[in-house]
């Protein structure tokens, strides 16, 4: 194995090890009525849009630092991964998203779902067309975030009706 191959294997270790974060930060520790903890995902719709555009963010984040690290360094691994110049700009786009989502922006969060769910599918069937078979790990993957995204719409709504009663 080269070493930009392994820089880049590592650098998807980093990438996997963010996701495990995220999901640990979702969950909440809380106190049922007798006092013994539980793990709950909070039904709060503060919380519910903070681990919106917590993953909006994310997602640029991953986008950026793989984008320019492949860039710089000319990571193999990485640019096969598609990571280049085009992913760093999707990464400040949805960085800008994610700005506006954390400020109540329904539409802006639609895009994000809207652009990181065509993202998984175009990647999809990308590797699956170029003999690498399908990536069902990637898929399931953007799955799991577009979750609590989707949730962030239902928060939006939520909170901008406690603001105006």
């Amino acid at each position: 194995m080269s070493s930009g191959m392994l820089l880049g294997l590592g650098l998807v270790v980093i990438g996997l090890g963010f996701i495990v974060l995220v999901v640990v930060l979702l969950s909440k520790s809380q106190r049922n009525t007798e006092g013994l903890k539980r793990n709950t995902i909070v039904s709060d719709p503060q919380t519910k849009l903070k681990s919106a555009y917590g993953i909006v963010f994310f997602v640029a984040y991953l986008n950026i630092i793989l984008g320019v690290l492949s860039l710089l360094f000319q990571v193999e691994f990485l640019q096969k991964l598609g990571f280049g110049f085009v992913s760093t700009i999707i990464g400040l786009v949805f960085l800008v998203l994610g700005y506006f989502v954390k400020r109540k922006s329904n539409i802006a969060l639609i895009i994000a779902i809207t652009l990181f769910a065509l993202g998984g599918i175009v990647s999809f069937f990308s590797y699956a067309s170029q003999g690498y078979g399908a990536n069902t790990g990637g898929l399931l993957a953007r799955i799991f975030l577009l979750i609590p995204m989707a949730q962030g719409l239902g928060a939006i709504k939520a909170l901008k009706q406690q603001n105006s009663a």
